[in-house]
């Protein structure tokens, strides 16, 4: 198997057991070290539903329709509920 058929086979096979929910996560404010921020981000978790890698900018709300806004909105509303996620435990990785 070549290198970029791999690489989309190792893709392919991380989106087939990964899932993914909207969290909040803490991050140290780069400019003051004493102050943290707050932002949303796509979490993605592991085979064993432990939080394994999130991306690296914050969400935007876009959709093609207001149905799809909708649908984000409330799974935001879902992942708001649960416990701040820290920037560190992914660190770690």
């Amino acid at each position: 198997m070549n290198k970029s058929l791999f690489k989309l086979y190792n893709v392919y096979k991380i989106k087939e057991i990964m899932s993914w929910k909207y969290r909040i996560i803490k991050h140290k404010n780069k400019e003051n070290p004493f102050e943290d921020d707050y932002a949303i981000h796509e979490v993605y978790y592991d085979e064993n539903n432990k939080p394994y890698m999130y991306t690296k900018n914050p969400i935007t709300i876009t959709a093609n329709s207001t149905q799809g806004i909708k649908w984000i909105v409330d799974k935001i509303k879902i992942g708001i509920k649960k416990p701040t996620l820290n920037e560190k435990i992914f660190n770690k990785k």
